[in-house]
């Protein structure tokens, strides 16, 4: 289970969790919704150099359940290049403005958090592999 896909392709992506946009950093930005006590964040990444697992633009109680995620998602692939990804890039949390917003249902974060991962990362795994990671916690 788990590693990056070979070549440039870009994956499944669900479009019912996710909008792509145009970035000059990267060829695909890629975000995704997330909800934390009745605020919306838009994950995204920005390049970085760092040692370890990276997010700013959230309060450091609110990291615990996604900082928890990336050690389930480590534990679960024993996956190396994870790990030089996030070395190489930081998570960002950006509020999203009450009018930008575009669900409002229930958003399951987990799960969200780990597909946003999988598509980053270019991960072979399936969204029951994800699934049942996303229960660990």
């Amino acid at each position: 289970m788990g590693g990056f896909a070979g070549g440039d392709e870009a994956g499944f992506w669900d479009e019912e969790l996710f909008k792509l946009s145009k970035s000059s950093n990267f060829k695909k930005k890629q975000t995704a919704l997330i909800c934390i006590d009745s605020l919306y964040y838009t994950l995204a990444l920005k390049p970085a150099k760092n040692t370890t697992f990276q997010i700013e633009g959230l309060a450091q109680d609110k990291q615990v359940l996604f900082k928890e995620l990336y050690k389930a998602l480590l534990k679960e692939t024993q996956d190396e290049d994870i790990k030089d990804f996030f070395r190489a890039h930081t998570l960002l949390f950006e509020p999203v403005h009450q009018e930008q917003k575009l669900l409002d249902e229930d958003i399951d974060n987990s799960f969200t958090f780990l597909s946003f991962i999988k598509e980053s990362c270019s991960l072979v795994l399936t969204q029951q592999e994800l699934k049942e990671i996303a229960k660990t916690l």
